[in-house]
């Protein structure tokens, strides 16, 4: 199987106000070089030689590091595993800690899509959510992106917000799709326990003024000609994110870092969410990483739950050969209810989410883990 590589880079320049990801702030640039020496190292030691065709750089924000850091990454995944010459490698990015010649040094070390962490076009807002750009600086970010020869290009968005409304939320989806991008994310508020505004929640929008946000989101990447190929993200034709597919199918991948985890089989393996510990088990040579393994009914709850995210859905025959024929009746219990109130459907053997049933994907969710 071709492997999917994702790099955790958990330095920020400012922790956000709704983010949960392991993440550190005011780093120097000696920490990250020898954090970048450390990550390395762990590619060399659990490299495989396998063939992979997918790399992601996620955060965090891995556009504080430099090219040459960047490089040096690629360039040891390259002697651990068979990297794709047409591999998807993507970076994702904050808009203020780009400049034009970053941009270059990026696409010449070899990142080929950028992921910008965009969120909102409204000044106003990006202060409440705790972001340190500009929307003229976001706006700007993208177009030099384009100039700088990167064609695969993602913007991340988050509706839901407080004092959003939905004319403004219009607005900014407009003004983003007009970019030179090949791919949107449009990402509902989550408050997260442990995060600033878990401690301190925001009024949020009623939930109307929330679905009417929904229901634009749809408008809006249909006029532009976006596929909505999964829950919360839409791609111009042949441009889906092909390493996020390989979670969503719940295929195998490497994770490499900090708070970084990857999948074989039914098994997860986790790093420490901790700089301190993951840099300790260099000193130890990276032993093996945290063996994950959750009960088998619960990982086909799992499995099940990612492929639905999927507009496609979840393939019923693929699902059976993976874990059994038997195993099925135990879903399709608590899929029944859904099926007849019209929130999933069947279709040419595949079981998807329908337009309504998007709305309440969580209750399906928690109804599909129940019965594990």
């Amino acid at each position: 199987m071709t492997q999917g590589l994702y790099l955790h880079i958990p330095f920020c320049e400012i922790k956000c106000a709704y983010c949960d990801f392991y993440s550190l702030v005011g780093s120097q640039e000696s920490q990250r070089e020898r954090y970048v020496g450390a990550l390395c190292a762990e590619i060399q030691a659990r490299g495989t030689g396998e063939p992979a065709d997918t790399i992601f750089f996620g955060g965090g924000t891995p556009s504080v590091l430099s090219p040459q850091q960047i490089c040096r990454i690629l360039q040891a995944l390259r002697g651990s595993f068979q990297v794709d010459p047409a591999a998807e490698i993507t970076m994702e990015a904050n808009p203020e800690t780009v400049t034009g010649a970053t941009l270059q040094g990026f696409r010449e070390a070899g990142i080929n899509r950028l992921s910008f962490g965009v969120q909102s076009l409204q000044d106003d807002l990006l202060r409440t959510l705790g972001r340190i750009h500009s929307a003229e600086r976001a706006c700007w970010a993208i177009t030099e992106a384009s100039a700088a020869g990167f064609d695969n290009v993602n913007a991340d968005l988050i509706f839901g917000l407080p004092g959003q409304t939905a004319e403004i939320w219009r607005r900014d989806l407009g003004t983003v799709l007009a970019l030179p991008i090949t791919h949107l994310s449009c990402y509902e508020l989550i408050i997260e326990e442990g995060t600033a505004f878990g401690f301190r929640p925001p009024k949020l929008p009623d939930e109307e003024v929330v679905i009417a946000q929904w229901d634009i989101v749809m408008e809006e990447t249909l006029h532009a000609g976006y596929a909505h190929y999964e829950v919360s993200n839409y791609a111009a034709p042949g441009w889906e994110c092909r390493h996020n597919l390989k979670y969503w199918r719940d295929e195998e991948f490497f994770g490499f870092g900090a708070s970084a985890w990857g999948s074989r089989g039914d098994t997860r393996c986790a790093n420490p969410r901790s700089l301190r510990r993951y840099l300790e088990r260099q000193a130890g040579g990276f032993p093996p990483a945290e063996i994950d393994s959750a009960p088998r009914p619960v990982k086909m709850a799992e499995t099940l739950i990612l492929n639905l995210r999927l507009r496609q859905g979840c393939h019923e025959g693929a699902f059976k050969a993976r874990y059994g024929e038997e195993i099925w009746p135990k879903f399709a219990d608590a899929l029944s209810p859904h099926l007849a109130a019209g929130r999933l459907e069947r279709s040419g053997g595949w079981l998807k989410l329908t337009t309504p049933g998007l709305l309440v994907a969580n209750e399906v969710w928690a109804d599909i883990l129940a019965a594990a």
